[in-house]
């Protein structure tokens, strides 16, 4: 443990960036998790007003693995991004559908 700490301290005066016990045991960082999140778009008919958005945002943003919601490339339709481990995007259609819009064809973004 006494000689961790010289090694850190003697990175620190070199100003080197130490290689911390996480990175060394091959743990991904947060931002290479952040990469792993996938996007898709839904082309949602009716979106005509901030309400219809809004009811739309709320159903999916219910939704266990969803990270965001933004407007699409066009108008009329969402980019979502999520954690493909914990939802798919077929269930974003039946959520945008119970939330009494219909949705087009998930596009990978």
């Amino acid at each position: 443990m006494k000689n961790h700490a010289v090694v850190l301290l003697a990175a620190a005066a070199l100003g080197i960036a130490a290689v911390s016990p996480a990175s060394a045991a091959g743990k991904a960082p947060q931002s290479a998790k952040a990469a792993a999140d996938s996007k898709v778009i839904i082309p949602v008919e009716g979106l005509s007003c901030a309400s219809c958005s809004f009811a739309v945002r709320r159903a999916l943003k219910k939704m266990d693995g969803v990270k965001s919601i933004e407007r699409g490339p066009q108008e009329d339709e969402a980019l979502i991004t999520y954690d493909a481990s914990k939802v798919k995007p077929e269930q974003f259609v039946e959520a945008i559908a119970g939330a009494g819009y219909k949705a087009g064809t998930p596009i990978k973004g």
